[in-house]
């Protein structure tokens, strides 16, 4: 009898063993990078989302500061009974595209004419600008990324609290009152 033959039986279990083990963790390391990349892409959807509400709201609350001011280069919206409250400005825009424009039954208060405010709120639109952002995957924007993120949030606390509006959905809905994401006032005609 060969001797090698009898080493190889008696080491079946170490060699299914080993070979078990390599392809298991081929397998896991492959795994990992898969999971790893789906993580990523929610988080960095998160963070994504987070910024773009956030600019939403500078958007909504510079153009509610700058109602207040009546500029040349902006024309005034006259409202007329044919379109049920729409601007005029609006509803020629949307019979031209060939839509029916979405109905508001009531608008957003005009912001008081405080310049602190106005200065917070265009720091808050330059903060949360995603175009000046870098995209890459390093740790310098990632951290450049998470820095700007929190300052855009602790700008948006200061400006709810000067206005005296909620910054969540959920906390306007517990005091009772209404928040710039609410919309339970719209209605659109299908």
């Amino acid at each position: 009898m060969d001797e090698n033959s009898l080493d190889n039986l008696l080491n079946l279990e170490d060699n299914y063993y080993q070979e078990g083990y390599g392809l298991g963790k081929a397998d896991g390391a492959h795994a990992g990078l898969v999971e790893g990349k789906l993580f990523g892409i929610e988080k960095g959807f998160e963070k994504a989302l987070s910024l773009g509400r956030l600019s939403g709201r500078a958007e909504v609350w510079r153009r509610r500061f700058q109602s207040l001011k009546s500029s040349p280069s902006r024309p005034a919206q006259v409202l007329s009974p044919s379109n049920r409250g729409i601007p005029v400005q609006q509803a020629e825009i949307a019979s031209a595209l060939g839509e029916s424009p979405v109905i508001c039954a009531s608008e957003l208060p005009p912001l008081s004419a405080n310049t602190r405010l106005g200065k917070h709120i265009e720091n808050l639109s330059s903060t949360a600008d995603s175009a000046s952002l870098s995209s890459r995957n390093s740790d310098e924007a990632v951290a450049e990324y998470d820095e700007r993120l929190v300052k855009a949030m602790a700008k948006a606390k200061v400006i709810t609290n000067i206005i005296a509006e909620p910054l969540h959905v959920q906390d306007a809905a517990n005091k009772g009152q209404r928040s710039i994401e609410e919309s339970g006032d719209l209605s659109a005609r299908h």
